[in-house]
């Protein structure tokens, strides 16, 4: 599996063994599970853009059809790239 990039910022974060309070660990938790989501948000966003992109479709029911395709084929790009809940 590929890294993202707020997974290797997280990993080098704990190799810092920055002494933190439990609360601070709690937020900074938080804080990267927000940027993961996000991340993931920006990778299938990507991916819908470049299928509007190709497929150049007029609105309709050929087009809604399409979408569906990509959005299930973003997900499980993502999936296999990244793992499930990255």
């Amino acid at each position: 599996m590929k890294q993202t990039a707020v997974n290797y910022l997280e990993s080098e974060i704990k190799k810092l063994k920055i002494p933190v309070d439990s609360a601070t660990q709690v937020s900074m938790i938080r804080i990267i599970e927000q940027a993961l989501q996000m991340e993931k948000q920006h990778t299938l966003s990507a991916q819908m853009d470049m299928f509007h992109f190709i497929n150049n479709l007029e609105y309709g029911l050929e087009y809604l059809d399409k979408r569906d395709k990509a959005e299930e084929f973003a997900e499980q790009y993502y999936k296999q790239t990244y793992g499930d809940d990255k």
